[in-house]
Formats: C-alpha cells, structure tokens, sequence
C-alpha cells in the first residue's frame, strides 16, 4: 500500500478488521424516488450499461438531445446528453458513453442538506435524502455535488453504516439514491471502466476534469486531458467524525459493496497517481456518489 493511501487511512480511522457477512437488516423502500416516476430525459440512440441499445431508456423530454454537441461537452454526436431528475428541485445531468457504458457526467446533487456544523451530524433521516455539502456550502454542491455516507448513497436504513447490510444490496443493479434507470456502480462495473481504458494503473489519469484550477491535479503528469468526459473533479471528503478534507487532491466515490458492519469500497482517484484505486472506507465516511445507467 502507498504512503499516500496509508495516511488518507489513519486520518480517516479505518478499521481493517474484516468479519464474514451476517444477516440482514432489510432494505427501505425507495423513499429518495418511491413511484419511480421522477425522471425525464432525453434520447435518440444510445447504449446501456448492459451493452444494449435502446432509444427511448432515458425518457422521453429534456433540455438537450443526445444526438447533438453540447456546447463545452462531448463534441460526438450520439455520444453524450443530458437529463433532467425531477425529485425535489429539478436538476439537471449530463451523461457520457464510454465503451459499452453510459456514466453521469457530474457527481448526483440530491437531497436535504446537513451542517457539519452542527456536532456529531450524520445522514440519519431514514425518511428524505440527506447530503453534506464540502465546508458547509451550498454552492459546492451545486457545482461538485453532494458528499453521502454510503448507507445514504445506497438508500439503505443509516443503522447499515454500522452493521452488516449485504442481504440488502440488490444485483446487479442496486438503485440506491441514483434517479430512476440509474443506479450505484457495482464493484464489476467499476472493473468494466477500467478495463476499457486500458487498465486500473492508468484509468484514474484518463477520468479527471483538467481546468479545475487545482494545479496539482491538473498536472498532466497525472491528467490526461479527460478525453472521455467523465470529469471527475476533487471534491474531497467528510470524515466519519465531522471535519472536511482534500478537495482539490482527492475523489472519492461509492461502490455498491460492503466489506463488513463499518467497511465499504470506493473508487478513488488523487493528485499523485494515474491509477483507478479500490480502496476500503469507513461507511461513516462522506464521499461522491457518480451513477451509472441501468
């Protein structure tokens, strides 16, 4: 394991022991999109994550059509477009095919905001989507998106952050707080990314947004340009005890795994290295949730 890696660890209190998986603690209906009616978007042609072609599986109205350029966004046509969540305050979303895939292009914005500020806060309102915003700002959120513990990322109840929950992640599509006909990517989907850009080692400089204005992350020693539009920006973390760290050096996002009680896997990307890392997490812990189509 890297230095690097190791310290991001002990910052965060990892604990590594690792126990077998146990019993469920049940999954809650889908509170964050209960009638799965909350999206609209558009579509002429595009490719599932499954690899198949469909042309009407991202709705039927939006603001932009995937078989035109979006100004500053994916000049191939067919390639790229957007959508529009309609729970809550509508937001809308760019998407990105890369290979057989089609990703979100921006990190998901949903939710109730929660203050950090507050103590000893947690997204523990099994009720609504909770989200913290980095430093407490809204307008972060607006522009990186929202940081969840993975209980929340996942639309499980808060109590599965600190117990065992994997008879409660559905495959291989768990939906968790991704709109409908989205979902959080699976451990294989992550795979499948990095597989298509080569391998894991360089995967991580081929996903960053460049521009950002973090001169250590737009180095092009470590960013290639983010040739296939996945704009990963480094959004940072919320600790599993309060506090913000890293923006501008990490990015951080969920996987639909448990390690064990108080574990999780993430995918995550930093300033220093090409790589694409899996890496175990405190469930606790506040990272980027970035969907990918069902």
């Amino acid at each position: 394991m890297n230095i690097a890696k190791t310290v991001l660890f002990i910052f965060a209190g990892l604990t590594t022991s690792v126990v077998s998986f146990g019993c469920s603690q049940g999954s809650r209906d889908n509170t964050f999109d209960p009638n799965g009616i909350a999206y609209s978007a558009s579509s002429s042609s595009n490719t599932t994550s499954s690899g198949q072609s469909s042309s009407s599986e991202l709705g039927s109205s939006s603001s932009s059509s995937s078989g035109e350029s979006i100004s500053g966004f994916c000049a191939t046509p067919n390639n790229c477009g957007s959508f529009e969540d309609t729970r809550g305050d509508t937001t809308s979303y760019k998407w990105i095919k890369i290979g057989t895939q089609t990703w979100m292009a921006q990190n998901l914005n949903y939710g109730s905001q929660v203050l950090d500020s507050l103590g000893d806060a947690s997204q523990s309102n099994d009720s609504k989507a909770e989200k913290f915003c980095y430093d407490d700002e809204s307008s972060k959120c607006d522009t990186e998106g929202g940081l969840y513990q993975w209980a929340e990322a996942m639309a499980l109840p808060s109590i599965c952050d600190t117990t065992l929950c994997a008879d409660s992640i559905k495959s291989p599509i768990h939906q968790g707080i991704c709109p409908k006909n989205w979902h959080i990517p699976s451990a294989a989907e992550w795979d499948t990314l990095g597989t298509f850009l080569s391998t894991a080692d360089s995967a991580g400089a081929m996903l960053k947004l460049n521009g950002t204005g973090f001169e250590n992350w737009d180095a092009s020693t470590y960013n290639k340009g983010n040739p296939y539009e996945f704009s990963a920006q480094p959004t940072g973390l919320r600790f599993d005890g309060g506090g913000f760290y890293s923006r501008g050096s990490l990015a951080i996002f969920w996987e639909a795994a448990e390690i064990d009680a108080f574990n999780a896997n993430d995918r995550n990307l930093d300033t220093n290295h090409t790589n694409l890392f899996k890496i175990p997490d405190i469930k606790l812990s506040g990272f980027s949730v970035r969907c990918i189509q069902d």
